[in-house]
């Protein structure tokens, strides 16, 4: 079934719709045409559809990609699909906690690209979740130059 497909008037379609409808509502998001989403199959797919609404954010721009040394594999191969290239991903070590350190991402970040800052939310090794407030906070200090995935 295609989702995407609003012409075969397909039940998918309308599930969909609802089941991101009470998404919106226990998460708290504005429940009108301001938020909107797609369910996907996983994370593979939810990485690469985040990353090129990223690079469609940016434009021209080049970007770096900041993520965990825990972050999941997918990005690499996201970054590969999407032709960002492997060497935009920057690594940024964890702390104690196994969390994205968010000192050393503050330090790391060049505004002179469009930066794109990936919070894990429950690794694959550890189950740890980074600070992700704290990594919304970070984006929305600098709204033009980064976006956050979470």
């Amino acid at each position: 079934m295609n989702n995407q497909s609003w012409d075969g008037n397909q039940a998918s379609i309308y599930l969909e719709r609802q089941v991101l409808t009470w998404l919106k509502i226990i998460i708290g998001f504005p429940n009108d045409e301001t938020c909107s989403g797609a369910l996907v199959s996983g994370t593979s797919v939810a990485t690469i559809v985040a990353l090129a609404v990223a690079r469609k954010k940016f434009h021209d721009r080049k970007m770096k990609i900041y993520c965990s040394t825990d972050a999941h594999n997918c990005i690499i191969r996201a970054v590969d699909i999407l032709g960002i290239g492997k060497e935009n991903i920057i690594i940024i070590p964890t702390n104690k906690q196994r969390q994205i350190d968010l000192q050393i991402l503050e330090k790391s970040i060049d505004l002179n690209f469009g930066g794109v800052i990936i919070g894990s939310t429950g690794t694959v090794g550890t189950g740890a979740i980074d600070d992700l407030n704290g990594l919304a906070d970070l984006c929305a200090r600098h709204p033009n130059d980064l976006w956050y995935i979470g």
